[in-house]
């Protein structure tokens, strides 16, 4: 039998056991409004590579890859060569057709810009800068006419 005090402390689990859910679903929710689940599955794939599903996602995402890319990578991770390789391609598939980006805000390449800026400020090897070079331009080419 189940006297008055242990049901309370079995009432007070079962509230922290759902709150502890209900917070877990919330990161999830702003992890999901970043789409930093979708970045990472990009990243995780060889430079140059990612499979059709993931290239349609991407393409619909504009401004967000970027805020992912600066969620899931610190300052030191961001600069290393062989991340850059597989940022540069992630973005310039987020802004290969502005026109299909999901949200209106992420047309706007804001943090991209400022994203590919501090790359092409902080990466040492010439021939990644001309890579981020290239990519900024294409990025201002692509949004330029659409604004």
């Amino acid at each position: 039998m189940i006297n008055r005090w242990n049901l309370v402390a079995l009432i007070l689990v079962v509230i922290a056991g759902w709150g502890a859910v209900t917070v877990g679903s919330r990161a999830q929710e702003i992890e999901d409004d970043y789409s930093i689940h979708t970045v990472k599955g990009v990243l995780e794939y060889p430079a140059g590579f990612s499979p059709s599903f993931l290239e349609k996602q991407t393409n619909r995402l504009g401004d967000r890859a970027s805020i992912a890319v600066l969620k899931i990578f610190d300052a030191e991770e961001l600069t290393k060569p062989e991340n850059v390789r597989k940022i540069l391609p992630l973005i310039h598939d987020a802004f290969v057709a502005p026109e299909i980006i999901s949200r209106r805000e992420d047309r706007n390449p804001r943090i991209t810009l400022f994203l590919l800026a501090y790359l092409g400020r902080e990466v040492n090897a010439p021939d990644i800068r001309r890579e981020v070079s290239e990519t900024e331009q294409f990025v201002k080419d692509k949004t330029t006419a659409k604004r």
